[in-house]
């Protein structure tokens, strides 16, 4: 499954604060029972964090199921805040 658990990679954890989407998104993660999935987030309030394995910095945003990475998303043409 492409959602990482609330829990995981705490020790990994350099950032944390909200993430504001202005607009509604659509990622595309890869599962690894479906392939190539579209997951749609709405607009709104979530929470983010950034982390820090081995000088890879991903951040992600949490939704009710777990963690996403925003990987390949330019947060500003998305219209993505980091408070």
């Amino acid at each position: 499954m492409y959602l990482m658990s609330k829990n995981s990679l705490m020790s990994k954890v350099i950032y944390t604060g909200t993430a504001i989407l202005t607009k509604d998104i659509s990622i595309e993660v890869f599962d690894e029972d479906d392939g190539f999935v579209d997951v749609k987030i709405p607009s709104g309030e979530y929470e983010y964090r950034v982390l820090d394995i081995n000088g890879w910095k991903p951040a992600q945003i949490l939704l009710k199921d777990g963690y996403i990475d925003l990987a390949g998303i330019n947060f500003e043409t998305e219209g993505i805040w980091l408070a």
